[in-house]
């Protein structure tokens, strides 16, 4: 009868290790998929940052007659009087 009860305590040991081992990996790996989601999300919120600086440039910068210039050529494509233009059609 005592073997027995030492073959039952023995099997529950070695069950609860087992529960534990698989709880820690399970853990681990839980931690490892975080990790990485949260480097996604910071460089997400550099790339955010940079578009939002971006604009606020934009909107602080003194509006003259050069900066008219970029934004018709940038934005709109257009040039002035006399400008030639050269476009390269590149393959792919």
């Amino acid at each position: 009868m005592r073997k027995r009860g030492n073959v039952f305590v023995g099997l529950l040991c070695f069950s609860l290790a087992i529960f534990c081992l698989i709880s820690i990996i399970t853990t681990q790996m839980e931690l490892t998929k975080s990790q990485k989601e949260e480097e996604e999300l910071i460089e997400m919120v550099g790339k955010v940052q940079d578009e939002v600086d971006e604009m606020r440039y934009d909107l602080e910068r003194e509006i003259d007659d050069q900066y008219i210039i970029e934004f018709a050529r940038e934005k709109l494509g257009l040039h002035l009087p006399g400008e030639t233009i050269f476009r390269y059609i590149t393959k792919h």
